[in-house]
């Protein structure tokens, strides 16, 4: 029995230091290796029993599971900021293509305006040949016009002129006839009481 007991000692001590080498083979370098490399130097001496190893290995487990526990928290917090991240990075690209579309806008309403402009400008030296035409033809039809009037004057001054001489000459005429008519009717009264 005491040879059974040594043996399973033994043995347990055996699969101890295999369970901590390979813990220690997935433990990053720093987290926690120190406290193996003591479990695994108190499984290799000779004196004491298990009980400072299972002390030591209790502890490790509680540092490990504070680790575990503390990269839990580190990854749900990444998560949420990456969750995060990619729901600024959806509404940036929106915000991005709602600001190229808005710049596509405003540059064919600006290529538009533009031609508008282009075209106004052209309908304004169109308007101003047709106003200078205007205002030459109005300036002729005024020379006429000022022409027609002068002559219109002069021939108005002549004809009141010739009307002036005709009248007097018409009227002398008329009072020399009127008059030879009342003495010739004179006369034959005169001739006619005799």
């Amino acid at each position: 029995s005491f040879l059974q007991l040594q043996t399973t000692f033994a043995s347990m001590r055996a699969q101890a230091q295999n369970l901590v080498s390979q813990a220690r083979s997935k433990i990053h370098p720093g987290r926690g290796a120190a406290g193996l490399d003591f479990v695994a130097l108190a499984l290799s001496g000779r004196k004491g029993g298990l009980d400072k190893v299972t002390k030591m290995v209790g502890r490790l487990i509680d540092t490990l599971q504070q680790e575990q526990d503390a990269d839990d928290h580190k990854k749900e917090y990444c998560s949420e900021q990456f969750m995060s991240a990619r729901g600024k990075t959806r509404t940036l690209k929106r915000t991005v293509s709602d600001v190229g579309t808005a710049i596509e806008d405003i540059k064919e309403g600006i290529a538009t305006l533009t031609e508008e402009i282009g075209a106004l400008k052209k309908g304004i030296v169109s308007l101003d040949q047709s106003v200078a035409e205007a205002t030459q033809q109005r300036k002729a039809e005024n020379a006429e016009f000022k022409e027609t009037m002068a002559s219109s004057a002069a021939a108005r001054e002549l004809i009141l002129t010739a009307k002036s001489k005709l009248d007097k000459f018409y009227t002398a005429s008329l009072l020399q006839a009127t008059s030879q008519h009342q003495q010739q009717d004179g006369d034959e009264d005169d001739a006619g009481d005799n």
